[in-house]
């Protein structure tokens, strides 16, 4: 009996001992993100060499695919390229062979892209690529899409308004070229009710505000108060107000506007 409560003791004494043994992590291996890649040129990937702190990257052929410090591929031109990472500590290589194809090219000219003065449409000649994505000084934008088909100018309206300064526009796809096109936005001023001379086209008359008077302005002309066939604040971030101007006589017409805050305040227009 005595015996058997000793084997009990030591097997006791025994398993206290291995659980007071601290575990021993085993170091996580490194390993390449990716072995093998095809991106298209002017595009880029990421690599990362996972379980190493420090790396060195190089490539086999800076014509077709570049890497940078950190490990960020970019496609040249057409062709195939080995990108090495160097685990520096263990003195160990690892590669990705990367193809790059040759991309398409979505058309656009920067000197043909413009800001609206309103701060949130951009707009270019050009036409609408599908499934493309933007983004903003390299944030993902929610936009929506325009075109004015046989004029061959399209447009992007941004869910948020740009703050005044420098920005940049990025436009992708997949298999396409990056478009890139770097502005300045500056918030127009507007100094008392008018934004513009007011004109008349195709039997419209068109009153240009300052936005800060939309729902308030009311219209006249020689005198007389009218009714907007409509009325918004557009692009540019003025607003619009339109009137019915076939009933006007050829010659000069006073048009007359009022809006609490702004007083009253007048211009004239010609009906040729």
């Amino acid at each position: 009996m005595k015996t058997f409560k000793k084997g009990i003791a030591l097997v006791m004494a025994l398993a206290v001992v291995f659980c007071a043994v601290p575990a021993i992590n085993a170091k996580a291996a490194v390993k390449l993100n990716n072995t093998k890649a095809t991106i298209y040129a002017g595009n880029t990937l990421q690599l990362k060499l996972n379980g190493t702190k420090k790396v060195k990257w190089s490539t086999s052929d800076k014509k077709v695919a570049t890497v940078s410090k950190k490990g960020l591929v970019k496609g040249v031109k057409a062709g195939k390229a080995t990108i090495t990472a160097t685990d520096v500590s263990a003195k160990k290589k690892y590669t990705c062979k990367v193809t790059v194809k040759k991309s398409a090219s979505f058309g656009y000219k920067k000197d043909n892209f413009y800001i609206f003065g309103g701060g949130d449409v951009i707009g270019y000649e050009g036409k609408l690529v599908a499934g493309a994505t933007y983004y903003i000084d390299g944030k993902k934008q929610e936009v929506e899409l325009w075109d004015d088909g046989e004029e061959g100018r399209s447009g992007i309206t941004f869910a948020t308004k740009f703050s005044e300064g420098k920005h940049t526009l990025t436009i992708t796809k997949k298999g396409y070229k990056d478009f890139t096109w770097t502005f300045t936005y500056e918030a127009p001023t507007f100094d008392g009710v008018w934004a513009d001379d007011p004109w008349i086209s195709d039997g419209t008359l068109y009153v240009i505000l300052n936005p800060a008077t939309e729902n308030l302005a009311s219209v006249s002309v020689d005198g007389k108060k009218v009714e907007p066939k409509d009325a918004f604040v557009n692009g540019d971030g003025v607003y619009v107000i339109w009137i019915d101007a076939t009933g006007l006589s050829a010659g000069e017409h006073t048009v007359e506007v009022s809006a609490e805050g702004f007083g009253t305040s007048s211009k004239t227009v010609t009906v040729e």
